[in-house]
């Protein structure tokens, strides 16, 4: 009997176990249903803001990168201006230097207007003509085709706008009616059209002369004695190379001295311009350099920056 309700005993352990285990798995069971889901959707949650992130750090890279452009597009731009108002104001120096009662507004013109026809002019020179007005660069170095323009306009007028010759030429580029006619100029009595046609009329005579050697100097002596003079008369007698023109016209007197002069002087001051030689001279360097350009003679005729340099130099510069 004993036996029988021990044996029952067991078994009833048995079944409670068993019981208990099916209950604890059904459990475990159900917790783990739950728990999948939570780390089913925190892992795609965290998936979720992982993409968002990585998509937050690209659109930062875009717009880090936007900003270093915008960043080199204003360096460049403030590069730029300041290289123009400093271009600018060594212009300005150099007109006040040759004739300091030109006014603001008509300064300003003349600055504008160089600078703007200054390309024009450089595009049509030869090499030949590059080389002659070559020099090494500083930082008061003007532009070649901005430094021969102004070479001219200073030579012509001074930088006078209303210049008037006794030969009909007038403004600040001493246009003739017949040239204004010829290069089209409605109205070579206006300031800013007499400018950019003498821009034109020395661009025209420099291409017409391209293929010589001596370009520069057959162009700057067309500009003042005429284009069928040179051609038609001091070519064809003494032929192309300046140095047999410039002979020739010595021993036919005295009659275009000043166009000897007129070339050599532009030359000369062109020179200066682009080497930055001009800021070493004297407020009494414009009278001086004139004065040493008509009474230059041959053996220094593409030396012409030899005495400004030795006299002229101090006084507070240009």
């Amino acid at each position: 009997m004993l036996k029988t309700r021990n044996l029952s005993l067991h078994y009833d352990e048995k079944a409670w176990v068993f019981s208990s285990g099916r209950i604890l798995k059904r459990f475990l069971l159900g917790l783990l249903i739950p728990l999948s889901v939570v780390f089913f959707f925190s892992t795609g949650k965290f998936l979720l803001d992982n993409r968002n992130i990585n998509e937050e750090i690209f659109l930062l890279d875009v717009e880090l990168q936007e900003t270093r452009k915008k960043l080199d597009d204003l360096k460049l731009k403030y590069y730029t201006v300041a290289e123009e108002y400093l271009s600018n104001e060594k212009l300005r120096r150099i007109i006040h230097s040759i004739n300091p009662i030109v006014g603001d507004n008509n300064t300003n013109l003349w600055i504008s207007m160089l600078r703007d026809n200054g390309q024009s002019i450089l595009n049509e020179l030869n090499e030949y003509s590059l080389n002659k007005l070559d020099a090494s660069q500083s930082s008061y170095s003007i532009a070649t085709g901005t430094a021969l323009l102004t070479a001219v306009a200073a030579l012509e007028s001074d930088f006078r706008m209303h210049a008037t010759s006794r030969k009909g030429a007038y403004g600040p580029m001493q246009i003739r009616h017949v040239t204004a006619k010829h290069i089209g100029l409605e109205d070579h009595r206006d300031p800013r059209t007499n400018i950019s046609g003498g821009a034109v009329y020395l661009s025209e005579l420099l291409n017409k002369y391209f293929d010589y050697p001596d370009q520069l100097e057959l162009a700057l002596a067309s500009y003042n004695a005429g284009s069928t003079r040179v051609l038609r008369e001091w070519v064809p007698e003494w032929g192309s190379e300046w140095l047999g023109i410039h002979d020739g016209l010595i021993q036919d007197g005295r009659k275009f001295k000043e166009t000897r002069n007129y070339v050599r002087s532009i030359i000369g001051l062109a020179h200066m311009l682009i080497s930055g030689e001009w800021h070493k001279q004297d407020k009494y360097f414009w009278s001086k350099y004139k004065h040493h350009m008509r009474n230059f003679d041959l053996v220094n005729l593409y030396d012409n920056t030899e005495m400004m340099n030795t006299e002229n130099a101090g006084d507070g510069g240009f």
